[in-house]
């Protein structure tokens, strides 16, 4: 369960976070294009980063 230790830890670094949880999903499940859970963590990621990035400028 190292993804909530890491997630932990960002947080408590005051980093922008964000932990989704795929149950069924394989390690890097998001390579498989034709998954509809692939589909779905891809296009939040793409939304996490781009908030990223549109708040730092």
């Amino acid at each position: 369960m190292i993804q909530f230790f890491m997630a932990n830890k960002w947080i408590q670094s005051q980093s922008d976070t964000e932990l989704d949880i795929y149950p069924g999903g394989c390690h890097v499940f998001q390579y498989f294009p034709d998954l509809a859970q692939s589909q779905e963590s891809r296009k939040r990621m793409s939304g996490f980063l781009n908030r990223l990035i549109g708040s730092t400028s």
